[in-house]
């Protein structure tokens, strides 16, 4: 793509962002219109590039000649991370491969004002078996995920793992403990740090805490942050409820007691008496301060001064985290999700993409057959054949039909067939907004004309099984 076909189609996206009631100049958008552009040029690669050769070979090796069934099955279009990639609910971290066939909430990125939120995931899912995942250190923790996996980076915004570079700076979610509760840092520009619960119930109720008013966990459980288990009081009503419940817990001989120790503390002094409880405070605040006059008092706030430099320092470095370095690991089973709205979710600390899709395509498996007559085909040119072929404007209905002509007039078979099951995101995210899959086969020669050759195929690959 030269540079003038390049700013035309930056400028028409622009116009399309205007369509859609949208500021193509506002910060969030700015960079979207090269993006699209430069995504354009890659997921539509095929038309680039020529078909691969597709390698045959005799089949009368020894004298030998081969007639049964050749069998081949593979992936097409997914950008996915590996099962025990680490995923921030708000349940929880869990691995992603735990949360395959649930629903749940879960920690994303808003890029418009830069910060984090909560966001539905559906459809969490395996991808892929047995795929090509590369290994990404950063200076802080590792993740492994296929190639083409979009992270998103301060510097560069989504970079596919591939193509990061060392010292690209990942936007990541820190978090750390502090008083027995999460706190996160749910932006660096904005916001600060804040007790997860507290950030996870406004962000899913969508009402902002007051002054005076805190949350309380349901089951006593710090660690579950469901919204179910998340109430709202003040504090007023949260010092009476623990009152009440610690009075409640006590035996009677204990009750008298430990009920006056209770209310010489602090927070029952000043819901019981306010006047008392402020000379009280005023009293224990001038002490604090005649202690800071002395030389123990002095040294103390220097060290804590000292304390807090340093931990400031290493907060404004968790900011993000940089690439040390990208490489190729091996093969695992990948898995993936959709988050509705900001398309992209939490994985071992970092942002990354649940599949950037434009254009709205489609994506699934294939499975191949044939029977070879005079010549065999290299198997390894069936999968490079489908890439070539799945990398442009496509039906799926057409898409089986040029890879068997393809392959067919490669090695003149005897027989051949190919079935593709595919998820349709223009049904699943527009319309009748409606999931499913969708199957498509093309059977030629004896896979067509004889029903046990077609039998035997549909048997090899369990179909039914596949699809459920």
């Amino acid at each position: 793509m030269n540079d003038t076909n390049r700013l035309k189609i930056e400028d028409l996206i622009r116009q399309i962002l205007v369509y859609l009631g949208e500021n193509p100049d506002r910060e969030g958008l700015k960079g979207t219109p090269s993006r699209v552009a430069r995504m354009y040029k890659e997921v539509f690669r095929g038309y680039k590039s020529e078909l691969p050769k597709i390698t045959t070979f005799s089949n009368d090796t020894d004298g030998i000649t081969y007639d049964q069934m050749i069998v081949d099955q593979g992936d097409f279009y997914s950008h996915c991370l590996t099962g025990d990639s680490q995923v921030k609910t708000v349940k929880g971290t869990f691995r992603i491969k735990d949360l395959a066939g649930k629903k749940e909430k879960v920690y994303c990125y808003d890029e418009e004002n830069k910060r984090f939120t909560i966001s539905d995931a559906t459809n969490i899912r395996k991808t892929r078996k047995n795929t090509e995942v590369w290994k990404l250190t950063t200076d802080y923790n590792v993740i492994y995920a296929t190639p083409d996996h979009k992270f998103l980076t301060y510097n560069r915004g989504w970079i596919q793992l591939k193509d990061l570079q060392p010292k690209d700076s990942l936007v990541a979610l820190n978090t750390r403990l502090y008083d027995d509760y999460l706190n996160i840092q749910a932006s660096h520009l904005k916001d600060g740090w804040k007790k997860e619960h507290n950030f996870i119930y406004e962000e899913v109720s969508k009402i902002k805490l007051k002054k005076g008013e805190l949350v309380h966990h349901i089951d006593y459980d710090k660690r579950n942050n469901s919204i179910s288990n998340l109430q709202k009081l003040t504090n007023k009503e949260h010092s009476s409820l623990h009152a009440k419940e610690f009075q409640e817990s006590l035996s009677l001989e204990e009750k008298s007691e430990n009920g006056k120790r209770a209310n010489r503390g602090f927070q029952n002094l000043q819901n019981s008496n306010p006047a008392k409880y402020k000379k009280v405070k005023k009293k224990a605040t001038n002490s604090l301060k005649s202690f800071y006059q002395t030389e123990a008092g002095n040294k103390l706030k220097e060290d804590k001064s000292k304390f807090m430099q340093k931990e400031w320092k290493k907060r404004k470095e968790m900011n993000n985290h940089k690439v040390v370095k990208v490489e190729f690991y091996g093969k695992e089973d990948v898995y993936n999700m959709e988050v509705k709205k900001y398309k992209n979710f939490v994985a071992n600390g970092l942002v990354v993409h649940n599949c950037e899709h434009h254009m709205v395509p489609f994506f699934g498996k294939y499975y191949f057959a044939y029977i070879p007559d005079k010549t065999i085909l290299g198997l390894s040119k069936v999968a490079r054949v489908v890439e070539h072929f799945s990398a442009k404007l496509q039906i799926q209905e057409r898409l089986v039909k040029v890879i068997v002509d393809a392959l067919e007039s490669a090695c003149q078979p005897r027989g051949m067939a190919l079935i593709m099951k595919g998820e349709h995101l223009c049904k699943e995210m527009r319309g009748v907004k409606n999931k499913g899959v969708m199957i498509t086969s093309e059977l030629r020669g004896v896979f067509k004309d004889e029903h046990k050759v077609r039998q035997e195929f549909l048997d090899l690959i369990n179909l039914k099984a596949n699809i459920l």
